[in-house]
């Protein structure tokens, strides 16, 4: 049944309420794979029921995880030791990890917050296999082009160990998720934060609940799709299940409340809106529905319900999850899922049915079902926020074609329009207060049953505030105005807001002009304005003393409402401008009262300072500078560079040099001046030692003291500095406040080293090279360290030297390698199949040139025919021989006769005519039975020569037909009387010689003989056959054998006696039983039971018992014989 939760969102925007109803689970859990190979597919739902799927190449008892993308596609699912990509590959690092089939819970993928592209997958070790504890690894959906992979350097990070079977995960307050996990064989529970930063490294501790016993460590843990409940079953002997409150903001679980029953508790599941916990033991058929909301252990335990199938009942309850559609699917039989149709119901009524979705062939359910993070699962639940008056309240469905009808009750009696049928209305409330809205919708399930969903809720309709203020007016100064608000009750609540932002009731008024109060809240504001033209002041001010400066003058205003004024000289104007210094008072006087203020002002004039010029002074000679000693001004202050500070001016001595400055400010202006000092200190030498210029280049000659007046060069230059560019002796003379100084310096010419080291080269092993390089006024340094001109090299590498003076550097290098006599190899013997070609490479560390015995110069070799193949591998010091010897073999193709007959009794030789040179090294097969080169035949049949060698098999197939040999009418021995014999085979087609040479198919007899015939048929089968004829006797006379084949030859038995009576004739078995008996010596015997066709004798030996009487004596006589039976 469709859930109104999936159907329903009300929506009031803009400044109306809104009513939202979604019970739709996140696309990201629409595929599962679980068991072995088995799936589901929420994306395909037909009649309420999802795809099922058999292609899924997880296998595993127990534990499992999938993860779809936010539109329901697969992306990887796992059992948590592998994963698998969306096309049922393994991820190419997608092995190792460290969860256990046999683990309840063996693993849960978790999105990584602030990344789309990434997600956490954590492992849960098995109870007693492993102590593996909880770890986590990453997969990234960037590699692989788009089909994700492990991150290697991720797997298997450590969370926390040892730990149980179990492991939830639900969103967390502000942002990402918690991992919750519990420890080895205690009641310690640890939940993890993971957020855009990782998986926090501190857990959150909890120690509450039972404490579990070894395999109390397995069964299921799970959060509530609300992310504000976890419940836990513990499995095994005195196993509990349980139920305690979970935080989402700090991750702390608390108020444990235990069922009072004791079982091995094994799957558990929340139903989509929290209410409900669904329990059931280890594959029993019913399951436990509590109450999820319980605030005490009693109300819990008393809730607990029993809940057992509508219909066929359901066997082998194992794992429970909810799923997108907000049902519940229970692992129970191997091919079909059990399913809570309505697991939000209370009691039966929630419908436990045991036909779920069945899963194909090829496919089974096993015991555990995927986990995912619970809040996937949980609604937008539905919410209202409160209206305006006179404002419309809009409604819409949100799924259209789901929902039959809808019937809108507003609570708003006072309103003509109080409720509506129309999917798509609005309504305006009949003035401000609280109204009960329900919502009923109607529509038809999959059963065709008309379901009603109901939804309520209050709507709170406010007013605008409403503001009042009072009428423009004149106050004195400093009194206060009230913000009214005249209908707080459906106003509130609401914020005031004066114009400076003040949110005060009272307002202080201390100015002329218009004040503005507005209050505000969710449907609005309002506002109201006053207008203070007029303010009685209750003081006067007229400010502190002050300075003016030269020029400048102070604008007075004592201006008031309804007042006259007087200032200390008579004036009596409110205005009044001041230039000159003085002391003066102003006074105002109204019916507020009378004010005074007094003032001193002072005109100032701009500052003005100069301490001095810049100067020179030897320090050698003790001379030092004097300055600064200039008299303060009034008002005035000074800062010096030395960091003096104040009213003050200082007197200033300095032996050093420097520039000093001062500052005079004032409120009038600023003044600066500056003072530079030079210290000079007596001259020494000017250069050096004697010094070197390189050849092209120049040399900037300058002293090596600075502090010169004045310089004069040898070259009559008076520059601070000369070029030199080449040998010669150079002269300055230098002057300063110290006195005068000349001094002289040489330069001598150098060039750059050039050196030149060999061309690369081979030595031999034992031998060494030698290196040597010379140039003039160098020094030297090899790689290997040595400082001389020559060195001995005698292994392989690459050797440098450089040759450096003080112009520069120049540098060569050799290469020099070390051979010995070359070690060469070749792949093993092989072989090389019909007119394929392949090439063989020698290998050699030190071989320079190759020569094979084909003329082949290159190290590669095609090869294109059999035999030995040698390779030398050559360099200056020797050669190196290796060889490989190839075989060649043709895969054979044999070909047998073309189909044929052979007479019966024949034989046929069947060759494959496989050339001999490739039979001999080939196996041959004969109806993948006889292993013979040749094979001798006889019978009809296919037959099938297989010939094959290490380069393949071939076939060849023929058909062998057998032809009877040819066959006439009887030519057993017989007797003639007064008739004729005739023998007509003219039907047969065969060729015939008699004995007397007639050949016709036609033969006649007509006197006693013995008699031959020879036949050939059309393929040259041949037989013959001899007889004799006997004149007819007065003794009886019968044959010794018959063949009853339906070949019309000797078909019965009989016989042959004339001139008797009373004739009896009885046949028997070699048991003595009597098969046939007649009276008549006409009627033959024909190898059955009284001749009854339907059953038929034995081939064999038959006795035969002939009574009859002599007409000529009438003597009885009694006659015995044998016939053999032929087929």
């Amino acid at each position: 049944m469709k859930n109104w939760k999936n159907i329903l969102l009300i929506i009031i925007t803009g400044l109306l309420s809104l009513l939202t109803l979604n019970l739709s689970a996140q696309k990201e859990t629409n595929w599962w794979y679980f068991g072995n190979g088995a799936g589901l597919n929420f994306n395909i739902m037909t009649a309420g029921v999802p795809q099922t799927l058999s292609n899924g190449s997880i296998n595993t008892t127990e534990g499992c995880a999938t993860i779809s993308d936010a539109n329901g596609g697969l992306l990887f699912y796992t059992d948590g030791i592998k994963v698998w990509d969306r096309n049922h590959a393994q991820m190419t690092n997608g092995f190792g990890l460290l969860g256990n089939p046999s683990s309840t819970q063996s693993g849960v993928i978790i999105p990584f917050p602030g990344n789309k592209n990434k997600y956490y997958i954590f492992s849960a070790a098995a109870i007693g296999i492993s102590n593996n504890g909880i770890k986590y690894t990453v997969v990234d959906m960037t590699l692989r082009s788009g089909l994700g992979d492990v991150v290697s350097t991720t797997k298997n990070t450590n969370v926390f160990s040892p730990s149980c079977e179990r492991i939830t995960a639900t969103a967390r307050t502000g942002g990402g998720y918690w991992v919750i996990g519990q420890e080895g064989i205690s009641n310690k529970y640890h939940a993890y934060a993971i957020t855009s930063a990782g998986v926090a490294t501190t857990a959150v501790t909890s120690t509450l609940g039972p404490t579990p016993s070894n395999l109390n460590g397995i069964g299921y843990m799970k959060a509530s799709p609300k992310g504000n409940k976890v419940g836990v079953c513990y499995y095994g002997s005195g196993g509990q299940a349980f139920i305690m409150d979970f935080n989402p903001s700090t991750g702390a679980l608390s108020n444990v409340k235990t069922d009072m029953g004791t079982g091995s508790f094994y799957g558990l599941e929340f139903s989509g809106d929290g209410s409900k916990l669904y329990i059931a033991t280890y594959s029993s058929t019913s399951i436990y529905q509590f109450n999820a909301n319980a605030t005490t252990q009693a109300a819990f335990r008393t809730s607990r319900t029993t809940i057992t199938a509508t219909g066929t009942g359901v066997t082998g309850i194992k794992a429970m999850q909810i799923g997108p559609d907000l049902k519940i699917y229970i692992a129970s039989t191997t091919t079909q899922l059990a399913v809570i149709q309505s697991p939000n119901t209370q009691g039966q009524s929630c419908s436990l049915v045991a036909a779920g979705p069945t899963i194909p062939t090829g496919a089974t359910v096993t015991l555990g079902l995927p986990t995912f993070i619970q809040t996937f699962f949980n609604p937008t639940t539905f919410s209202v926020k409160d209206a305006c008056d006179s404002s419309w309240v809009k409604i819409s469905v949100k799924d259209t074609a789901a929902v039959d009808s809808v019937l809108y009750i507003y609570g708003d009696t006072a309103s003509s329009t109080n409720s509506s049928w129309n999917k798509l209305d609005s309504h305006i409330f009949s003035g401000p207060g609280k109204y009960k809205l329900t919502a009923y919708a109607f529509y038809t399930d999959p059963k065709s049953k008309v379901v009603r969903d109901t939804l309520t809720d209050t709507i709170t309709v406010l007013q605008i505030p409403r503001v009042v203020l009072p009428n423009d007016t004149t106050i004195c100064s400093s009194d206060s105005i009230f913000g009214l608000i005249t209908n707080p009750q459906w106003a509130s609540p609401f914020k005031r807001l004066w114009q400076d932002s003040t949110t005060t009731d009272w307002y202080h008024i201390d100015s002329t002009g218009k004040y503005y109060l507005s209050a505000t809240n969710r449907c609005g504001t309002g506002s109201d304005t006053i207008i203070v033209d007029s303010l009685f002041k209750r003081s006067l001010d007229l400010g502190n003393d002050t300075v003016i400066c030269l020029g400048d003058s102070l604008l007075f205003d004592i201006s008031d409402t309804s007042a006259t004024y007087l200032w200390n000289d008579g004036y009596k104007k409110a205005n009044r401008t001041i230039k000159t210094t003085g002391a003066y008072w102003g006074e105002s006087k109204n019916f507020c009262g009378t004010i005074r203020d007094s003032i001193n002002i002072e005109v100032l004039a701009p500052p003005t300072i100069d301490i001095g010029k810049d100067r020179k002074i030897c320090k050698s000679k003790s001379e030092y500078a004097i300055f600064g000693e200039t008299a303060a001004n009034k008002h005035s202050y000074y800062t010096w560079s030395n960091g003096l500070k104040g009213p003050n001016t200082y007197r200033i001595l300095s032996y050093n040099s420097g520039t000093f400055w001062v500052e005079e400010k004032n409120k009038c202006g600023v003044a600066y001046d500056t003072l530079i000092v030079i210290a000079e200190t007596t001259i020494p030498r000017l250069f050096g030692l004697d010094s070197v210029v390189c050849k092209g280049d120049t040399v900037m000659l300058k002293p090596l003291h600075t502090q010169l007046s004045t310089y004069l060069w040898s070259t009559s230059s008076t520059d601070s500095v000369i070029p030199v560019y080449d040998a010669g002796s150079y002269w300055l003379e230098g002057k300063n406040a110290c006195g005068t100084k000349r001094d002289t310096i040489d330069f001598i010419l150098r060039e750059v080293p050039v050196i030149s080291l060999p061309n690369d080269t081979i030595i031999c092993f034992g031998d060494r090279a030698t290196l040597e390089v010379k140039t003039p006024n160098a020094t030297y340094l090899w790689n290997t360290g040595s400082v001389i001109s020559r060195i001995f090299a005698s292994t392989t590498g690459l050797y440098w030297v450089q040759a450096s003076n003080v112009c520069g550097m120049d540098r060569d290098s050799v290469k020099i390698e070390v051979d010995k006599i070359p070690v060469v190899s070749l792949p093993a013997d092989t072989l090389l199949c019909n007119q394929d070609n392949f090439f063989i490479e020698a290998t050699s560390a030190s071989a320079r040139t190759y020569l094979w015995n084909t003329g082949n110069l290159t190290n590669k070799q095609n090869i294109r025919k059999g035999g030995k193949y040698t390779v030398k591998g050559i360099n200056k010091c020797g050669e190196g021989t290796a060889e490989i010897m190839i075989e060649h073999e043709l895969t054979p193709n044999p070909k047998l006769s073309n189909d044929t007959t052979i007479c019966q009794g024949d034989r046929i030789e069947l060759r494959t005519h496989v050339d001999p040179e490739i039979l001999a090294y080939s196996h041959v097969k004969w109806n993948n039975k006889y292993d013979t080169k040749e094979l001798y035949v006889e019978r009809a049949g296919w037959y099938t020569a297989e010939v094959s060698n290490r380069c393949g098999t071939g076939t060849s197939r023929m058909e062998l037909k057998v032809q009877g040999l040819p066959r006439i009418k009887t030519t057993k021995d017989t007797i003639v009387c007064d008739n004729v014999l005739e023998y007509d085979n003219t039907s047969t087609g065969y060729t015939f010689l008699w004995q007397d040479g007639s050949t016709t198919p036609r033969y006649r007899i007509n006197s006693p003989g013995e008699y031959s015939v020879e036949m050939w048929d059309e393929l040259g089968c041949y037989s013959s056959a001899r007889f004799k004829v006997r004149q007819c006797p007065s003794e009886m006379w019968a044959p010794n054998a018959f063949s009853p084949n339906y070949d019309e030859l000797n078909e019965s038995f009989r016989v042959y006696k004339d001139g008797i009576k009373d004739f009896e004739i009885e046949i028997y078995d070699r048991w003595n039983k009597l098969v046939f008996s007649s009276t008549n010596i006409n009627e033959g015997w024909e190898g059955t039971v009284d001749n009854d066709d339907n059953r038929p004798c034995a081939q064999g030996m038959y006795i035969w018992k002939v009574k009859f009487k002599e007409i000529e004596n009438n003597q009885q006589q009694i006659i015995m014989g044998e016939v053999n039976l032929v087929r």
